[in-house]
């Protein structure tokens, strides 16, 4: 080598550059190692998001209204995995909830009571569970332009530290309030989210974001949550590849193919759909065939939303459905007392893949869930089989097969 061939007096006139040259490239290089590892450490863990904007077709959308741009996502989608505290190979219990509102008529309970006030009788069902989330039915922003629709709903990011402590560590936003406050609101909620220390998932800046799952990591397993809206107002509200928006599932290919790309990288995939009719218990035909549908992709576990009564269960392929949580904390109608009605539903999955689902029951009414009493609770539990198909659940809220 041409360096070997350097004289030796030579090397004795520059050995004093030589040796500084040396220290400097040893130094660099253990600063650069450092560096590297602490990144390591500090990273998370993201699941490849779907591109499928090439394999379908988007309408065209017109922006109606001025948005603060946010920065553009990474090519690794922004719903991370979070580490855990369970044990390798223990059981891992998560806790689904319903329908959440936390501004308009629900937020003059909170300004009166304190913004931990829904969340006193539920508390200690959410802290003994290792994951826990729901569905938040309203836009976090104080800015954005009012949607023309009979009910929009917002409240500002104050809200957000009490549920956090309360125990939620992620939130739909796949439903049809999301972007009750145009686009810039949809913005601000991902980003008032985030910073509250939550995770999301259902809509996000793009289509990549709002396809892929918020993820989390317990137990030794890898649980992927997706969420996506059968509820859309129009075209401007689906996510596309230069749009903010929902992840919609009127057209299945997107969703289905999330589901697909999340089970390959995962170990367990829940899907929240927003689908069905407000104020009914009964379940829509096609209902029957996305939950499937869901379940042949690759779904573990199928949990609905959006009706505000509660609607039955089934089991499919040995996967469990239920077909919608009612609303958990609402501003409930009087005259409406079956959406007065909720649950807690906890899925415990076993270090042996089997699920066993129980439902803790509760009266939500102003703004706070709170627990029933015994004869209402087996009420409850009897109108639940009643409506249910093929499924029974028993009085301590248990779930099985007749």
């Amino acid at each position: 080598m041409k360096r070997l061939k350097i004289k030796k007096s030579l090397f004795s006139k520059y050995r004093h550059l030589f040796v500084f040259t040396l220290v400097v490239g040893l130094l660099l290089l253990t600063a650069c190692q450092a560096v590297s590892t602490s990144k390591t450490d500090q990273a998370q863990v993201t699941d490849t998001p779907i591109n499928l904007a090439a394999s379908i077709s988007t309408a065209s959308i017109q922006q109606t209204e001025a948005v603060t741009p946010s920065p553009s996502p990474s090519d690794e989608p922004q719903n991370s995995v979070s580490q855990a505290e369970v044990p390798e190979n223990e059981d891992v219990s998560i806790v689904i909830m319903g329908d959440i509102l936390l501004g308009d008529t629900v937020y003059p309970h909170l300004e009166r009571n304190g913004f931990e006030y829904p969340y006193r009788e539920i508390k200690p069902i959410l802290e003994k569970a290792d994951v826990a989330v729901g569905n938040l039915e309203f836009a976090v922003t104080t800015r954005g332009v009012k949607e023309n629709k009979t009910w929009t709903f917002r409240a500002g990011p104050e809200v957000l530290p009490a549920m956090v402590e309360a125990g939620f560590d992620a939130v739909s936003l796949a439903n049809n309030h999301a972007i009750d406050y145009g686009r810039q609101g949809l913005l601000d909620t991902l980003d008032n989210v985030k910073q509250a220390g939550m995770g999301l998932f259902g809509a996000g800046q793009d289509e990549k974001e709002a396809y892929s799952p918020w993820v989390i990591e317990k137990g030794g397993k890898k649980f992927a949550f997706l969420g996506f809206s059968r509820i859309v107002r129009s075209e401007t509200w689906k996510a596309t590849p230069t749009q903010p928006g929902v992840a919609e599932t009127h057209q299945t290919d997107r969703a289905l193919a999330a589901i697909g790309r999340a089970k390959e990288n995962n170990d367990v995939v829940i899907v929240y759909p927003h689908w069905g009719t407000e104020n009914t218990t009964e379940v829509e035909p096609y209902q029957h065939k996305l939950a499937q549908a869901y379940i042949d992709a690759g779904a573990d576990l199928v949990i609905g939303a959006h009706p505000h009564m509660l609607q039955g269960l089934e089991q499919y392929k040995g996967k469990w459905i239920m077909y919608s949580l009612g609303n958990f904390i609402f501003q409930t109608i009087e005259e409406r007392p079956l959406t007065w009605d909720t649950v807690i539903l906890e899925a415990k999955f076993a270090k042996d893949g089997q699920v066993d689902l129980k439902l803790h029951p509760f009266l939500t009414t102003a703004a706070q869930p709170k627990k029933m009493s015994t004869e209402a609770e087996k009420r409850l539990f009897q109108r639940l089989t009643d409506i249910s198909f093929d499924v029974k659940v028993n009085e301590d809220g248990t779930v099985s097969k007749p």
